[in-house]
């Protein structure tokens, strides 16, 4: 079990995503937290998006497959969601968008970071001080 998952901001540009309603939208996360529960790895260690029969994935969910067959459906039709042979669902691209960045990335998002809080010219000691004065 993974105790989080990334959760792309690029969500709300997304097409796929967009034209689903809110109660699909709700789902489709909840799914995301289970995949990330689940944390099924195939033999590489990889992450797969495997989450379950839709009737053990009501059972995660607290529902039944009735109540959660149309948003199901819906994430199927949007290519958010995949079912095997066996009935299994996966999420799509979920392997993919969980996995770990690269030292490259981190540090370009770090140095990203520090531009932002601290623009050239700028000490942190300069920063807090004009803080503490703004707030007096």
């Amino acid at each position: 079990m993974i105790h989080w998952v990334k959760l792309h901001t690029a969500i709300v540009d997304d097409p796929r995503i967009g034209r689903l309603g809110w109660a699909e939208k709700g789902v489709w996360v909840m799914l995301l937290a289970l995949a990330g529960k689940l944390a099924h790895r195939d033999a590489e260690g990889s992450l797969t998006g495997r989450l379950d029969t839709l009737d053990n994935v009501a059972w995660y969910l607290r529902t039944n497959e009735a109540d959660l067959l149309p948003a199901i459906e819906a994430l199927v039709r949007a290519g958010l969601l995949v079912v095997d042979e066996d009935g299994v669902l996966y999420l799509s691209s979920f392997a993919e968008r969980q996995a770990p960045d690269s030292p490259a990335e981190r540090m370009r998002r770090y140095r990203a970071r520090r531009r932002t809080e601290y623009p050239i010219g700028r000490s942190q000691a300069s920063l807090a001080g004009r803080l503490r004065t703004r707030h007096r």
